[in-house]
């Protein structure tokens, strides 16, 4: 018991590869054995919460390095962004400075565009010749007569003058045979009517003859009855 308590490693081993619990229990020393193992029990209890402790320090120890590679890792990432960033504004810089510097060759003196000249004003003749262009398309004979009446001699005599000149007289004995038409056919028309009021007046006039007639010849018939 005083070797136990002075911490005597009890797994340590003899000539014949015996430990002291084994001799114990061969040599049937079962106090002795039950010291042992209660030894042992005692050992194995108080070093289990070390091995505890130190599993957990190694796993906070791992844990810790982790987050110490994930922060470098962050920052190093960090870094290389901002490296970029900054050669991106240092080349936007560059280039802005590039525009801003003068063209060496002038810019080319843009030419003014030439001036359109002036329309010429028509003249009285050419605004006649247009207005009896105007009557020939539209096809009017009261038209074509205003524009050949206010046009000078010298468009009436001309080709617009003369083609005007010649619808004109064409349209005009169109209209003048069409007012004949018309009057022949109103004349025709009244005649018809004429006639067909004198055959109503004579068959009028024969049934008036008639019934004077016949009445007659009862009013002679009654008096010879009578007599």
């Amino acid at each position: 018991k005083a070797l136990l308590q002075a911490k005597a490693n009890t797994e340590l081993l003899e000539e014949n590869g015996h430990t002291a619990l084994a001799l114990a229990e061969n040599q049937d020393e079962t106090a002795i054995a039950t010291l042992i193992r209660q030894h042992v029990a005692s050992l194995g209890a108080a070093v289990a919460p070390e091995v505890t402790q130190a599993a957990q320090a190694a796993r906070a120890d791992a844990a810790m390095d982790k987050l110490l590679a994930e922060e470098a890792a962050e920052r190093a990432e960090v870094q290389a962004r901002s490296k970029k960033s900054k050669e991106k504004k240092k080349a936007g810089r560059a280039v802005t400075t590039a525009d801003d510097e003068p063209s060496e060759a002038p810019p080319a003196a843009v030419l003014a565009p030439p001036s359109a000249a002036a329309p010429k004003p028509e003249s009285a003749a050419e605004r006649a010749g247009a207005a009896l262009r105007a009557a020939i398309a539209s096809g009017g004979l009261s038209t074509l007569e205003l524009a050949l009446a206010a046009a000078p001699r010298e468009v009436r005599e001309g080709s617009v003058g003369m083609e005007a000149q010649a619808l004109c007289d064409r349209l005009l004995e169109e209209a003048l045979q069409e007012a004949e038409r018309e009057a022949m056919q109103n004349a025709a028309a009244e005649a018809a009517m004429l006639a067909a009021a004198e055959r109503a007046q004579e068959v009028a006039v024969r049934d008036v003859v008639r019934v004077r007639t016949r009445a007659a010849a009862l009013s002679k018939a009654r008096e010879e009855a009578v007599a």
